[in-house]
Protein backbone atom coordinates (compact mmCIF):
# COMPACT_ATOMS: atom_id res chain seq x y z
CA UNK A 1 0.00 0.00 0.00
CA UNK A 2 1.26 3.37 -1.31
CA UNK A 3 1.73 6.27 1.31
CA UNK A 4 -1.20 7.63 -0.22
CA UNK A 5 -2.82 4.62 -0.11
CA UNK A 6 -2.87 4.96 3.63
CA UNK A 7 -3.73 9.14 4.27
CA UNK A 8 -6.80 7.82 2.27
CA UNK A 9 -7.89 4.55 4.60
CA UNK A 10 -7.10 6.70 7.35
CA UNK A 11 -9.36 9.42 6.37
CA UNK A 12 -11.88 6.56 5.76
CA UNK A 13 -11.79 5.41 9.55
CA UNK A 14 -11.78 9.05 10.96
CA UNK A 15 -14.69 10.40 8.86
CA UNK A 16 -16.58 6.73 9.86
CA UNK A 17 -16.06 7.61 13.51
CA UNK A 18 -17.20 11.58 13.15
CA UNK A 19 -20.38 10.05 11.56
CA UNK A 20 -20.96 7.43 13.92
CA UNK A 21 -20.84 9.72 16.80
CA UNK A 22 -22.64 12.44 14.79
CA UNK A 23 -25.72 12.26 16.07
CA UNK A 24 -24.36 12.43 19.91
CA UNK A 25 -22.89 15.22 18.98
CA UNK A 26 -25.68 16.76 17.18
CA UNK A 27 -27.93 16.31 20.94
CA UNK A 28 -25.25 17.58 22.85
CA UNK A 29 -24.89 20.56 20.88
CA UNK A 30 -29.00 20.98 21.18
CA UNK A 31 -28.76 20.23 24.76
CA UNK A 32 -25.88 23.16 25.11
CA UNK A 33 -28.37 25.89 23.40
CA UNK A 34 -30.66 24.85 25.85
CA UNK A 35 -28.77 24.95 29.13
CA UNK A 36 -27.01 28.20 28.41
CA UNK A 37 -29.46 30.26 26.21
CA UNK A 38 -33.37 28.87 26.16
CA UNK A 39 -35.86 30.48 24.77
CA UNK A 40 -36.41 33.72 27.24
CA UNK A 41 -36.47 37.05 24.96
CA UNK A 42 -33.62 39.47 25.23
CA UNK A 43 -35.72 41.59 27.57
CA UNK A 44 -35.76 39.17 30.48
CA UNK A 45 -31.95 38.53 29.67
CA UNK A 46 -30.99 42.24 30.59
CA UNK A 47 -33.44 42.36 33.23
CA UNK A 48 -31.59 39.01 34.90
CA UNK A 49 -28.27 40.99 34.56
CA UNK A 50 -29.06 44.13 35.93
CA UNK A 51 -31.19 42.47 39.23
CA UNK A 52 -27.47 40.59 39.38
CA UNK A 53 -26.40 43.69 41.12
CA UNK A 54 -22.21 43.19 40.02
CA UNK A 55 -21.49 44.41 36.91
CA UNK A 56 -17.94 43.55 36.97
CA UNK A 57 -17.96 39.68 35.77
CA UNK A 58 -21.29 37.88 33.99
CA UNK A 59 -19.93 34.15 34.63
CA UNK A 60 -23.24 32.54 33.45
CA UNK A 61 -22.62 34.33 30.06
CA UNK A 62 -18.82 33.88 29.96
CA UNK A 63 -19.87 30.23 30.36
CA UNK A 64 -22.13 30.27 27.41
CA UNK A 65 -19.74 31.88 25.20
CA UNK A 66 -16.85 29.30 26.04
CA UNK A 67 -19.55 26.35 25.58
CA UNK A 68 -20.33 27.87 21.88
CA UNK A 69 -16.69 28.48 21.23
CA UNK A 70 -15.85 24.74 22.11
CA UNK A 71 -18.83 23.75 20.21
CA UNK A 72 -17.58 25.38 16.82
CA UNK A 73 -14.52 23.88 17.81
CA UNK A 74 -15.77 20.89 17.40
CA UNK A 75 -18.05 21.04 14.14
CA UNK A 76 -14.69 22.73 12.68
CA UNK A 77 -12.76 20.12 13.14
CA UNK A 78 -15.15 17.46 12.52
CA UNK A 79 -16.12 19.08 9.07
CA UNK A 80 -12.59 19.11 8.04
CA UNK A 81 -12.10 15.31 8.99
CA UNK A 82 -14.95 14.29 6.32
CA UNK A 83 -13.81 17.21 3.91
CA UNK A 84 -10.22 15.52 3.76
CA UNK A 85 -12.27 12.04 3.30
CA UNK A 86 -14.36 13.42 0.56
CA UNK A 87 -11.16 14.91 -1.11
CA UNK A 88 -9.52 12.00 -1.21
CA UNK A 89 -12.12 9.89 -2.93
CA UNK A 90 -12.38 12.19 -6.07
CA UNK A 91 -11.20 10.13 -8.71
CA UNK A 92 -8.97 10.38 -11.46
CA UNK A 93 -10.29 13.25 -14.15
CA UNK A 94 -11.89 11.40 -17.07
CA UNK A 95 -14.95 11.99 -19.89
CA UNK A 96 -18.23 11.36 -18.93
CA UNK A 97 -20.28 10.19 -15.51
CA UNK A 98 -18.86 12.80 -13.64
CA UNK A 99 -22.41 13.09 -11.69
CA UNK A 100 -20.66 11.31 -8.21
CA UNK A 101 -18.00 13.93 -8.80
CA UNK A 102 -20.14 16.83 -8.87
CA UNK A 103 -21.54 15.73 -5.62
CA UNK A 104 -18.53 15.17 -3.94
CA UNK A 105 -17.51 18.81 -4.95
CA UNK A 106 -21.11 20.34 -3.88
CA UNK A 107 -20.50 18.13 -0.35
CA UNK A 108 -17.01 20.19 -0.13
CA UNK A 109 -18.62 23.50 -0.98
CA UNK A 110 -21.36 23.12 1.24
CA UNK A 111 -18.56 22.36 3.84
CA UNK A 112 -16.41 24.89 3.02
CA UNK A 113 -19.04 27.57 3.71
CA UNK A 114 -20.34 26.17 6.68
CA UNK A 115 -16.61 26.57 8.13
CA UNK A 116 -16.05 30.41 7.15
CA UNK A 117 -19.55 30.54 8.64
CA UNK A 118 -18.69 29.57 11.56
CA UNK A 119 -14.86 30.76 12.05
CA UNK A 120 -16.53 34.32 11.50
CA UNK A 121 -18.72 33.48 14.52
CA UNK A 122 -15.69 32.47 16.55
CA UNK A 123 -13.78 35.79 15.48
CA UNK A 124 -17.17 37.51 17.27
CA UNK A 125 -16.95 35.72 20.19
CA UNK A 126 -13.66 36.88 20.99
CA UNK A 127 -14.15 39.94 20.93
CA UNK A 128 -16.34 39.79 24.44
CA UNK A 129 -13.78 40.74 26.72
CA UNK A 130 -12.22 43.73 25.04
CA UNK A 131 -16.17 45.20 24.52
CA UNK A 132 -16.77 44.30 28.01
CA UNK A 133 -13.77 45.78 29.59
CA UNK A 134 -14.15 48.93 27.59
CA UNK A 135 -18.21 49.49 28.59
CA UNK A 136 -16.26 49.06 32.13
CA UNK A 137 -13.73 51.16 31.56
CA UNK A 138 -16.45 54.31 30.05
CA UNK A 139 -19.29 53.35 32.86
CA UNK A 140 -16.94 54.97 35.43
CA UNK A 141 -18.92 53.24 38.39
CA UNK A 142 -18.72 55.28 41.85
CA UNK A 143 -15.35 54.13 43.92
CA UNK A 144 -12.19 54.99 46.02
CA UNK A 145 -8.83 55.25 45.56
CA UNK A 146 -6.10 55.20 48.10
CA UNK A 147 -2.64 56.57 47.52
CA UNK A 148 0.10 57.03 50.02
CA UNK A 149 3.17 58.98 50.03
CA UNK A 150 6.08 58.92 52.12
CA UNK A 151 8.65 62.13 52.63
CA UNK A 152 11.91 61.75 54.49
CA UNK A 153 14.16 64.51 56.40
CA UNK A 154 17.76 64.20 58.03
CA UNK A 155 18.63 65.97 60.77
CA UNK A 156 21.98 66.68 63.28
CA UNK A 157 20.87 65.48 67.25
CA UNK A 158 20.70 69.02 68.10
CA UNK A 159 17.64 69.43 65.54
CA UNK A 160 19.34 71.93 62.80
CA UNK A 161 19.54 70.39 59.25
CA UNK A 162 22.11 68.38 58.35
CA UNK A 163 24.83 70.08 56.12
CA UNK A 164 26.63 68.66 53.13
CA UNK A 165 29.94 66.95 54.87
CA UNK A 166 28.91 67.25 58.50
CA UNK A 167 29.46 63.69 59.84
CA UNK A 168 28.34 64.99 63.55
CA UNK A 169 25.84 62.54 64.72
CA UNK A 170 22.00 62.64 63.13
CA UNK A 171 18.77 61.23 62.63
CA UNK A 172 16.38 60.01 59.85
CA UNK A 173 12.89 60.37 60.25
CA UNK A 174 10.22 59.42 58.04
CA UNK A 175 6.58 60.06 57.97
CA UNK A 176 3.65 58.80 55.34
CA UNK A 177 0.60 60.77 54.55
CA UNK A 178 -2.28 58.73 52.88
CA UNK A 179 -5.19 60.07 51.00
CA UNK A 180 -8.33 58.14 50.21
CA UNK A 181 -10.31 59.96 47.14
CA UNK A 182 -13.93 59.07 46.22
CA UNK A 183 -15.56 59.82 43.42
CA UNK A 184 -19.47 59.68 42.40
CA UNK A 185 -21.93 59.86 39.58
CA UNK A 186 -25.36 61.40 39.47
CA UNK A 187 -27.66 58.79 39.54
CA UNK A 188 -29.44 58.87 36.15
CA UNK A 189 -26.10 59.24 34.43
CA UNK A 190 -24.99 56.49 36.11
CA UNK A 191 -27.83 54.47 35.47
CA UNK A 192 -27.33 55.21 31.70
CA UNK A 193 -23.67 53.82 32.06
CA UNK A 194 -24.49 50.74 33.91
CA UNK A 195 -26.97 50.24 30.78
CA UNK A 196 -24.35 50.18 28.46
CA UNK A 197 -22.44 47.14 30.00
CA UNK A 198 -25.68 45.36 30.58
CA UNK A 199 -26.35 46.10 26.67
CA UNK A 200 -22.71 44.53 25.91
CA UNK A 201 -23.44 41.68 27.16
CA UNK A 202 -27.22 40.98 25.95
CA UNK A 203 -25.30 41.54 22.62
CA UNK A 204 -23.05 38.48 23.06
CA UNK A 205 -25.92 36.64 24.49
CA UNK A 206 -27.14 36.98 21.27
CA UNK A 207 -24.18 36.47 19.35
CA UNK A 208 -23.12 33.18 21.24
CA UNK A 209 -26.52 31.52 20.72
CA UNK A 210 -26.77 32.40 17.36
CA UNK A 211 -23.02 31.11 17.01
CA UNK A 212 -24.02 27.72 18.96
CA UNK A 213 -27.71 27.10 17.00
CA UNK A 214 -25.44 27.93 14.06
CA UNK A 215 -23.19 24.91 14.47
CA UNK A 216 -25.82 22.50 15.32
CA UNK A 217 -27.52 23.49 12.10
CA UNK A 218 -24.16 23.49 9.96
CA UNK A 219 -23.52 20.08 11.65
CA UNK A 220 -26.50 18.51 11.07
CA UNK A 221 -26.77 19.80 7.39
CA UNK A 222 -22.97 18.33 6.70
CA UNK A 223 -24.19 15.00 8.07
CA UNK A 224 -27.54 14.91 6.26
CA UNK A 225 -25.94 15.01 2.92
CA UNK A 226 -23.34 12.68 3.27
CA UNK A 227 -26.18 10.67 4.69
CA UNK A 228 -28.31 11.00 1.53
CA UNK A 229 -25.64 10.57 -1.00
CA UNK A 230 -22.96 8.34 0.75
CA UNK A 231 -22.86 6.17 -2.24
CA UNK A 232 -22.11 8.72 -4.30
CA UNK A 233 -19.62 10.25 -2.49
CA UNK A 234 -17.95 7.21 -0.98
CA UNK A 235 -18.33 5.80 -5.44
CA UNK A 236 -18.23 8.68 -7.37
CA UNK A 237 -18.20 5.93 -10.84
CA UNK A 238 -19.22 3.60 -9.17
CA UNK A 239 -17.16 0.70 -7.30
CA UNK A 240 -15.90 -0.54 -10.76
CA UNK A 241 -15.16 2.83 -11.58
CA UNK A 242 -12.59 4.38 -8.59
CA UNK A 243 -13.34 6.15 -5.76
CA UNK A 244 -13.29 4.16 -2.21
CA UNK A 245 -15.63 1.58 -1.74
CA UNK A 246 -17.02 3.17 1.80
CA UNK A 247 -20.40 1.78 1.16
CA UNK A 248 -20.19 0.66 5.58
CA UNK A 249 -20.16 4.24 6.47
CA UNK A 250 -23.78 4.78 7.11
Amino acid sequence: MSSLASFQKASEVAALVVTEHGPETAANLQAAVSRHFGTVPLSAVAAQYSASGDLSKNDALSAGIWTAQDAIHTVLNDLNIVSQYVHLTIPKMEDGNNFGVTVQLTALKQMSDASEALTKHLDELAKYASARADALEKCKLPGKSVTTSESTSKSNADGKSAEKGDVSSSETKTSSETKTTSTTTEAVDLAWRMQSVTQVDVLFYSKAKAALQGALMQYLMALDFMDKNAEKISAPKGHQGGGTAYSSMY
